[in-house]
């Protein structure tokens, strides 16, 4: 009877073992590959994709839009300069810690902004799929491939520090792929 509750008890553990480390993969599109730039459409305010072959179509529309007043230019190169003060998050693909093209323009960006800055913090984080141990290792790393991308441009080791968030702190709450394209992201924050 024992030996009967034993077998099983360690069947159900295999099972789980086995069971629970799979890894689901994402296959991207070709289409998907293909780079977009976020347009805000002057009828609704939404943003919508432009792709590269409709930049020449885009420019010709901005030709004949009215120039904003002096005012409202003033306001929004306060808000640029404020945005470019503030170092923009680096995002990665499902399951990765890989930095891709676009990361690494980002990073350079950030290089820029945080030059002479006392120190920073990159702060790694994950989507909600997968335990809290695997999306904390996996957040530690993301922010451990953007500081070594940092350090080999010529940023100090020594100002920089990382942390993972693992899946704790989500950029969008919600359950659907675009939300966890979001979450899965490093962030940097300036340490006085």
């Amino acid at each position: 009877m024992q030996r009967t509750k034993l077998c099983l008890l360690a069947l159900l553990a295999l099972a789980a073992l086995t069971g629970g480390c799979a890894r689901n993969e994402v296959v991207k599109s070709q289409e998907e590959t293909v780079p977009t730039t976020a347009r805000r459409s002057p009828e609704t305010g939404k943003e919508k994709a432009l792709r590269p072959q409709d930049s020449k179509a885009a420019s010709t529309a901005d030709s004949n839009t009215i120039m904003p007043s002096r005012t409202s230019t003033a306001d929004s190169q306060k808000k640029t300069s404020a945005l470019q003060s503030t170092p923009a998050a680096v995002y990665f693909g499902y399951d990765s810690y890989i930095l891709t093209a676009d990361s690494r323009d980002v990073l350079q960006t950030n290089f820029k902004t945080l030059a002479g800055k006392p120190s920073i913090q990159i702060e790694g984080h994950c989507d909600e799929r997968g335990s809290s141990e695997y999306n904390l290792a996996l957040g530690e790393k993301r922010a451990k491939s953007a500081q070594n991308y940092l350090v080999t441009m010529g940023y100090p080791a020594e100002k920089i520090s990382t942390i993972s968030y693992g899946k704790e702190r989500p950029a969008d709450k919600g359950s659907d792929e675009s939300a966890w394209a979001k979450n899965r992201r490093d962030e940097f924050r300036i340490v006085k």
